[in-house]
C-alpha cells in the first residue's frame, strides 16, 4: 500500500492507499484508512512511528503492508522527522511533492505555490474538473483557479475561519471562542449566537463574493468560456458546515489532497517505467 502524508499547518494526515494502478478511477481513491494528528514542530519520526504502528494495529495492518510513500508538506521543520519515518522505520524512500510535478503554473513566482495547492489542481485537473476554483478551508482559506487548460493561473489566500475565531477570542475580553457551526438565524440573540452568525455567515458571503467576482475576470481574461462552464470545488474540513449556505459550489471532494497524491505518485511511477525500459533498450 502507498502512504500517503498530507502535512499541513494545524494537522498532519496520514493515509494507506491500495495500490490500483494508474488507470483506476480516482472517484473512489482506495483510501484503505487515515489517521490525523496535530502539527507539532518538536514531534520526532521515532513518535510518528509508534502513533501510526497502533493505530494500523487496530484495524489489522502492519509497517509491512506500507510498499511507498508520499509526503506533501508546507511545514518546513516537519520534512526531517516524516522523512526520518519513512526512511529508518519503513525502510522507504518518499516521494517528496516539489517542482517535479507536471503542473503548468503561469503566475509570476512559481516558486512560491505551497505543495498542498499543486496536489490540490493535480487531483481537479485529474479529474476533469477545469475550468475551476478550488478552495480549502484549512488553517488559511485558500482559492486556487485553474483555466480550461488545466493551467494554473493564481489564487487568493485569507484567513482560516478557526484562526478568525481564535484571534477574535483572544483579542476581545469578553468574547468566547465559539464552535463554528450555523446559528438559527443570522441575527444573533445572544452573544455566542452573534459570533456564530459573524463567523458562519460572514464567511459564507465572503466565499460567494469571492466566487462571483473571480467567476467573472476568469471568463473575462479568457480562463474560461462561461460562467456556467467554471466548476467550484471545495475541501478542507469545515467546508461541509459552510458548504450549505453556497448556492454556487458544485461539489465537496474531503478527500481532494490525498487524490492528488494518488495521482502524482503513479504517474512518477509510470514516469520512471518508462526511463528504466529506455535505458535497457
Amino acid at each position: 500500500m502507498l502512504l500517503a502524508i498530507d502535512s499541513g499547518n494545524t494537522n498532519v494526515v496520514f493515509a494507506l492507499i491500495k495500490d490500483a494502478g494508474i488507470a483506476a478511477p480516482l472517484e473512489s481513491a482506495g483510501i484503505a484508512a487515515q489517521w490525523r494528528i496535530e502539527a507539532h514542530d518538536a514531534r520526532t519520526g521515532d513518535e510518528y512511528f509508534v502513533w501510526l504502528s497502533q493505530l494500523m494495529a487496530l484495524k489489522g495492518l502492519i509497517p509491512t503492508n506500507i510498499s511507498n510513500a508520499i509526503i506533501c508538506n508546507v511545514r518546513p521543520a516537519s520534512a526531517f522527522a516524516l522523512g526520518r519515518l519513512c526512511r529508518e522505520h519503513l525502510g522507504i524512500e518518499p516521494l517528496i511533492v516539489g517542482n517535479q510535478v507536471a503542473l503548468d503554473i503561469r503566475i509570476d513566482q512559481p516558486e512560491q505555490l505551497g505543495a498542498d495547492r499543486i496536489v490540490n489542481a493535480i487531483a481537479a485537473q485529474s479529474m476533469g474538473l477545469t475550468p475551476a476554483i478550488l478552495i480549502d478551508m484549512g488553517t488559511a482559506t485558500t482559492f486556487d483557479v485553474l483555466a480550461y487548460d488545466g493551467a494554473y493561473v493564481g489564487g487568493m489566500i485569507a484567513p482560516g475561519l478557526h484562526v478568525s475565531a481564535k484571534a477574535l477570542a483572544q483579542a476581545a475580553a469578553q468574547l468566547p471562542l465559539v464552535s463554528v457551526e450555523q446559528p438559527p438565524s443570522p441575527i444573533g440573540t445572544d452573544t455566542r449566537t452573534a459570533l456564530q452568525s459573524g463567523l458562519f455567515w460572514g464567511y459564507v458571503s465572503m466565499l460567494e463574493g469571492m466566487i462571483a467576482r473571480t467567476k467573472a475576470v476568469m471568463v473575462k481574461e479568457g480562463h474560461a468560456q462561461s460562467l456556467q462552464s467554471i466548476q467550484v470545488v471545495g475541501t478542507g474540513g469545515l467546508m461541509k458546515i459552510l458548504a450549505v449556505g453556497i448556492d454556487e459550489m458544485n461539489r465537496i471532494e474531503p478527500d481532494l489532497t490525498l487524490k492528488g497524491l494518488k495521482v502524482i505518485f503513479e504517474t512518477e511511477q509510470q514516469r520512471a517505467k518508462g526511463s528504466r525500459i529506455k535505458e535497457t533498450m
